[in-house]
């Protein structure tokens, strides 16, 4: 796949588009294209894996959720798929050495992949990967979070939500019950008693993060401040920055 970002997001970006606009009576390209990525997921290295591939496949997954008579054509078995997702993620080593470190963007993938496969119907399987992403991902008792990158973290952290929104059929949540046996009362008790101090090992906050040469911001080296000031508004202007951050000065 392409090393280049914006090429690598376009064609995924073009092919979800695609695939949502097939004739619902023509599915042969969406099989095609299903097939291929999912047979890529069962055999493929996915250390290669570009977060732009879960992506396509997340979406992918989306469409096919809509339409149960493609499934069953599929004869694509979710809770197997789901429980094959969740094992590779709790087998995945994490690449994350710091706050700073780019997002280890297979856990990322994974951890997307898995909030659009949540279904009621095996809730047990879902609930134990809350305690599990909770205590070994991002609160463990070593201190060693396994995510470190607060983008990653995030998507870990949505997931734990849509599992906990997720009733049984008694009506409770079962996986907001196993975030509480997790220790999630201790590590919020622990957070708010020291907002200004507490370690980064449980908390990141984006407001504290820097770049991976550690700055913030915009290095003043003398008589350019009122530059400094344009440079920053100008990056502010969404279509501007996007073409800066777009060339190629390779």
């Amino acid at each position: 796949m392409s090393e280049n970002c914006e090429i690598r997001t376009m064609y995924c970006y073009c092919m979800s588009i695609i695939m949502e606009e097939t004739d619902k009576e023509q599915w042969s390209l969406f099989e095609a294209l299903f097939g291929l990525v999912y047979r890529n997921f069962q055999s493929s290295d996915k250390s290669t894996f570009h977060i732009e591939y879960f992506d396509l496949f997340s979406k992918l997954l989306e469409i096919l959720r809509e339409n149960a008579a493609l499934m069953e054509k599929l004869k694509l078995n979710w809770r197997m798929l789901t429980n094959s997702m969740i094992k590779q993620y709790k087998e995945h080593k994490c690449k994350e050495e710091s706050l700073n470190s780019p997002p280890d963007e297979v856990a990322q993938g994974f951890l997307r992949i898995i909030t659009k496969l949540l279904d009621t119907d095996y809730l047990d399987d879902l609930t134990d990967l809350v305690s599990f992403i909770f205590k070994s991902s991002l609160f463990p008792e070593s201190g060693l979070n396994k995510l470190k990158n607060s983008k990653t973290r995030k998507d870990a952290y949505e997931l734990i939500y849509e599992i906990c929104r997720l009733k049984d059929k008694k009506g409770q949540s079962a996986g907001l019950t196993k975030l509480f046996e997790a220790g999630f009362k201790e590590v919020y008790k622990k957070m708010s008693q020291n907002k200004n101090t507490y370690s980064f090992s449980y908390y990141y906050s984006y407001n504290e993060a820097r770049s991976e040469l550690g700055y913030a911001g915009i290095r003043n080296l003398g008589c350019v401040c009122y530059m400094i000031s344009m440079l920053q508004q100008l990056y502010m202007t969404p279509s501007f920055r996007y073409l800066t951050l777009m060339a190629d000065d390779g």
